[in-house]
């Protein structure tokens, strides 16, 4: 097989600038299944608060609302890193450390007001701040939640999308050269 497959190159060398499968769909799936895996977790999250003692509140229907902005982010960073993954072997080592950082400077293991006032507004410029934020809101009984900060980090969200769309399509022609 593999011969085949050698042959079947040094006839048409142009064969892999083919591709009839639409390759943005890549990261679209990639998405997908961590959404799935995130309903999943939610949902072990809501029946361990219950269980705890915790009592169910009407506003746990609101969850996918503060958690859709994820969406386009995600998928935004998505088509960049994996664009950014063909050319540059070694980014997946950078993209964990960064990650660890942005969770750090992510309010989840604190509440935004134990934050030094002179940084909350480096923290708030993170997107995800005000879907933590919300999502806690929503959650736990008590807690505003920031409406206007979700719809920032939404719009955030799109626009990073199209940029990521945009640079992924830009840079597909490379590919084969690449790999």
């Amino acid at each position: 097989m593999r011969h085949a497959r050698t042959r079947l190159d040094r006839r048409d060398p142009q064969l892999r600038q083919r591709v009839v499968f639409p390759l943005e769909l890549l990261p679209v799936g990639v998405l997908g299944s961590a959404v799935f895996h995130a309903a999943i977790s939610t949902l072990v999250l809501l029946a361990a608060y219950v269980v705890a003692g915790g009592v169910p509140r009407w506003q746990w229907l609101l969850l996918p609302v503060t958690l859709l902005p994820v969406l386009p982010l995600g998928l935004g960073l998505l088509w960049v890193l994996s664009s950014l993954g063909v050319f540059l072997r070694d980014l997946s080592y950078v993209v964990t450390l960064i990650v660890q950082v942005l969770f750090f400077l992510t309010p989840i293991l604190y509440p935004l007001e134990a934050v030094p006032e002179g940084f909350r507004g480096f923290v708030r410029f993170n997107p995800m701040t005000s879907v933590v934020s919300t999502t806690r809101a929503v959650i736990f009984p008590g807690l505003t939640a920031a409406w206007s900060d979700l719809a920032a980090a939404g719009a955030a969200g799109l626009l990073l999308m199209l940029f990521g769309y945009a640079w992924f399509m830009r840079t597909r022609r490379a590919f084969s050269d690449v790999i």
